[in-house]
């Protein structure tokens, strides 16, 4: 399966810009371990939500695996490490999520670090937060997936990113915003920033490690769509940013609510036109570019000397051909054939050439089934009576194209030169044997 062509020069870059998110989450997951490790975190329970120490050590693990799965050909044993380090954090959200939905007490929580009673947030000492623990069985899956060296599943990996980019935006604009339930709800654990925000990276690190292949094809293809894609990724962040200026400059007393919410409208109007306008020229310019190349075509196809007729083929419920239906017939085709395009075009050739034998269906059958070519010369009876050379291939699937030429005068010169060596031939030897 061919995918849309990428972004002109490469799309490499996209794939170290994954790698370095890889490294990122990597690094705060590292980081964080080690503040549990040498006991800084735990203190700072008291006061915030804090990134657990399970959390830390599968963020640790998950941006390592990115880094191993990145490249789109990875040796098998690249390939085997990816997948021990995907399995692992997917194992720890796995039991995690167990714990907070069923109650159980796997002792898990603080096997690599104490965190004490009482802390912000939490259901349990040091027992990993709902999203984050979906987020990772999600991450492990998507590096999986794309741990397999023939290039499938592209599409499913990537909608698993973009569920983790999610759940990760809902805590990450949570702390934008001051909205408490959507980082911290009563009685469960919640998410702390630093994981929402290396969930974010990790989920969009994850859609970039393979650029051109599932969902990001387009994102990347080199044509109008692609381009509008594109035009749009910055856009997304708008409503974030201006959320959170309205917010700022309401708390600081700038403007009120209704005002506030009038300039961030207008500001919303004012892009999406810009947008619109910019994402509609290069539509326009391919629809354009499209006519003209239309018209040079047809230009080309009603000046053709040879007779041109286009086909689709006709089967039974068995697939096998049974018949062809003309689709398009250019002008030389008329001329050649005293046939009117009104009259053919629509119409089956069974319809058009009723005497015809069935050979031809065998021979065309192949041609539109298969692909191959064929040449042959081939005399079609009433209403035509004349001889065609024919060279017939297949344009698109289920198709088949004919470019003949009218050769009945040829085999008739090459008819009258077989009889008059006929009897040139029985001429000399009725004078031998005389």
């Amino acid at each position: 399966m061919k995918h849309p062509i990428p972004i002109a020069g490469s799309t490499r870059w996209l794939g170290h810009i994954a790698t370095a998110m890889g490294i990122v989450v990597a690094l705060v997951g590292a980081g964080h371990l080690w503040a549990w490790l040498s006991g800084y975190m735990a203190p700072q329970g008291i006061s915030s939500i804090t990134l657990k120490t399970n959390t830390a050590l599968a963020l640790l693990l998950l941006g390592v695996a990115l880094i191993v799965i990145v490249p789109p050909n990875i040796t098998l044993s690249r390939c085997w490490a990816g997948r021990v380090l995907a399995i692992l954090p997917a194992l720890i959200g796995f039991l995690s999520l167990s714990e907070n939905l069923l109650g159980w007490d796997l002792r898990i929580d603080q096997l690599l670090a104490n965190e004490p009673a009482g802390s912000l947030g939490v259901a349990a000492p040091n027992l990993m937060g709902i999203p984050a623990a979906i987020s990772f069985v999600l991450a492990g899956l998507a590096l999986l997936i794309f741990s397999r060296r023939d290039g499938r599943g592209a599409t499913a990996a990537q909608g698993l990113a973009l569920a983790i980019c999610f759940i990760a935006l809902l805590g990450t604009i949570g702390y934008l915003y001051g909205a408490h339930v959507l980082y911290a709800v009563a009685h469960l654990t919640g998410i702390a920033w630093p994981t929402a925000l290396a969930l974010l990276t990790l989920g969009l690190g994850l859609l970039l490690a393979r650029p051109t292949e599932g969902l990001m094809a387009q994102v990347t293809a080199d044509d109008p769509g692609g381009a509008n894609l594109r035009r749009w990724v910055p856009v997304m962040l708008l409503p974030a940013v201006l959320g959170w200026l309205r917010l700022a400059g309401e708390r600081q007393g700038v403007f009120d609510a209704a005002t506030g919410t009038a300039i961030m409208m207008i500001i919303f109007i004012v892009c999406l036109a810009v947008l619109a306008y910019a994402g509609s020229r290069p539509v326009s310019r391919s629809l354009a570019d499209l006519r003209e190349s239309e018209e040079r075509y047809r230009s080309l196809f009603g000046s053709m000397a040879e007779a041109f007729a286009l086909h689709e083929i006709l089967t039974d419920a068995g697939g096998q051909p049974i018949d062809y239906r003309f689709l398009e017939v250019n002008d030389s085709f008329e001329r050649m054939t005293g046939l009117k395009r009104s009259d053919v075009v629509g119409r089956t050739v069974r319809e058009v050439l009723p005497k015809i034998d069935h050979s031809w269906i065998e021979t065309y059958g192949r041609v539109a089934l298969t692909g191959e070519a064929v040449n042959f010369e081939k005399y079609y009876p009433a209403p035509l009576n004349r001889w065609y050379e024919v060279f017939a291939y297949q344009p698109a699937p289920r198709q088949f194209a004919a470019v003949f030429l009218d050769v009945s005068q040829r085999k008739r010169s090459e008819e009258e030169l077989r009889a008059s060596e006929t009897r040139l031939r029985r001429f000399y030897e009725s004078g031998r044997s005389a």
